[in-house]
């Protein structure tokens, strides 16, 4: 089996997800694969039920424009080439199948916080049973 051609990765804006950034731009390197951002931002779940490619679209609206300049910043770093910067809200589940989708991607990496398994409702179990990719889920501490 030869490895990952396109991974994506979800980032937040949690303290965390430099570490979870950093993983997927290990593994793309190592994978010589194409590597996509997913950026959730939960903030605009209540104005937006989309996903936006943010550097494609012309975004007009304000917490867009504001969601695409924290992103920029997150990114800022980065030390690998982007394929796409993909910015989501409303359903988070449904959008990062979507994204998924999209990108064509074959490895989704995710941070999560241990009680995230606890539930059986939890995003990570809902992902499991929704995406047609591989998943990769690193845990960011308790």
């Amino acid at each position: 089996m030869s490895g990952y051609q396109h991974i994506l990765v979800t980032i937040d804006l949690s303290p965390n997800y430099q570490k979870v950034l950093d993983k997927a731009v290990a593994r793309a390197r190592t994978n010589r694969a194409k590597l996509s951002i997913v950026h959730v931002n939960l903030k605009m779940q209540s104005l937006y039920n989309q996903m936006y490619e943010v550097f494609t679209h012309e975004l007009q609206d304000q917490p867009l424009l504001a969601a695409r300049k924290e992103l920029e910043q997150m990114l800022a770093s980065v030390d690998y080439p982007l394929e796409k910067q993909i910015l989501i809200s409303g359903d988070l589940v449904e959008q990062v199948c979507e994204a998924i989708r999209f990108c064509e991607a074959d490895l989704l990496i995710c941070g999560h916080e241990h009680h995230l398994f606890r539930q059986h409702s939890s995003v990570a179990h809902q992902l499991i049973e929704n995406i047609d990719c591989d998943l990769l889920v690193i845990p960011l501490g308790k």
